[in-house]
């Protein structure tokens, strides 16, 4: 499992490149031509930062690194999701 770097807000896990934009594309509604410069996260880019997750409102947990939530979401059967979003 890989995760793509869609742009400078979204991270896709998927097996491939484009599994991740048309993942991507889908959930956002944005034109897979819109979607410019995608690149491959490395292991270890994805094991130096830490997953957060909001448990309340405005409230966050580190939940382990990157790596460890590709793990997870391996484990539990998921082949392509949105792993990362920051605001815009």
């Amino acid at each position: 499992m890989k995760v793509f770097k869609i742009n400078d807000y979204d991270w896709w896990m998927a097996k491939d490149e484009l599994t991740a934009v048309t993942g991507f594309t889908k959930l956002t509604g944005t034109h897979k031509d819109d979607v410019e410069s995608v690149e491959e996260v490395s292991e270890i880019e994805l094991e130096k930062f830490d997953y957060y997750v909001e448990y309340d409102e405005g409230k966050y947990k580190c939940e382990g690194t990157f790596l460890d939530q590709v793990k997870k979401n391996v484990s539990a059967g998921i082949e392509s999701t949105l792993l990362a979003s920051t605001e815009r």
